[in-house]
């Protein structure tokens, strides 16, 4: 096993060399014990691979486009995910990214969990446009966007799952004059205090296609009755209670596609998706 893993990260090198001049690839703990150690030392461009385990780390990219992935990125087993654990331990966002960080800047494989912030308890993105891959958002708290707080940034979030997570406003998900979008998504039994359960927005255009939007409280998806004018646009896409779970649908431009569906995803793992 160890020798099959050896040559795929050998072949994972070669791919990533050859596509990114000088790139580099950090092991975790192999040649560094923590992430942020690894994060720290690495140059735009480095691939940082994370063994199986759980880091109780609050981890800041530090304006470096880097990817940082766990062994999923060479196994293509999902199995890693929910074993490559990064836990916030309560003091603060589990992952930044807060300082212009592009989509070149990727988060690939991990379950993300106890986070606690005033902004984004799991994922916080100011001011960045980050990729969120593959990942298990779960179990975090904030008092804005528990899963994931979003301000002034563009990120993309595809495959990956925002569950269980608490906050006042946007327990899964808080935007804020953002572009954000969601593809192939799962935002499952989220919770706020106030609105959005789901998914809280405000001035901010959202793009949501082939994701799921089910069993979060008290409502889905909320548009802020105030500020500018939210667009949503939601293709494909499985929401309980439909059109109806967007709250203050008066203050955004919605466009809402008839392959849409409300029906009981039935989960046999809800963490899964």
């Amino acid at each position: 096993m160890k020798t099959i893993k050896t040559l795929l990260t050998v072949a994972l090198m070669m791919t990533l060399i050859g596509s990114v001049a000088n790139a580099a690839v950090l092991n975790v703990p192999t040649t560094y014990n923590l992430i942020q150690e690894a994060i720290d030392n690495a140059e735009t461009g480095d691939t940082i691979l994370v063994d199986n385990g759980t880091y109780y780390e609050n981890l800041d990219f530090n304006g470096k486009d880097l990817v940082v992935a766990s062994n999923y990125l060479i196994s293509d087993d999902v199995n890693d995910i929910d074993a490559t654990i990064i836990n916030g331990g309560g003091n603060g966002s589990a992952v930044k990214f807060e300082n212009n960080e592009t989509n070149a800047a990727r988060l690939i494989g991990f379950k993300i969990t106890s986070g606690d912030n005033v902004h984004g308890g799991g994922v916080r993105i100011f001011f960045s446009s980050p990729s969120i891959e593959r990942c298990h958002i779960d179990a975090n708290n904030a008092d804005v966007g528990g899963g994931l707080a979003v301000v002034m940034g563009s990120p993309m979030i595809s495959f990956t799952t925002i569950s269980y997570n608490e906050a006042g406003y946007g327990g899964g998900a808080y935007f804020l004059s953002s572009t954000v979008e969601l593809r192939n998504v799962t935002l499952f039994g989220n919770t706020s205090a106030m609105d959005g359960g789901g998914i809280y927005s405000y001035d901010s255009d959202i793009i949501i296609v082939n994701t799921i939007v089910y069993q979060n409280q008290p409502e889905g998806i909320t548009l802020s009755p105030s500020g500018e004018p939210n667009t949503l646009e939601v293709n494909n896409c499985n929401v309980e209670s439909g059109i109806a779970a967007v709250e203050n649908p008066e203050n955004a431009y919605i466009t809402w596609d008839e392959s849409n569906i409300d029906e009981d995803p039935m989960f046999q793992n809800p963490v899964e998706g």
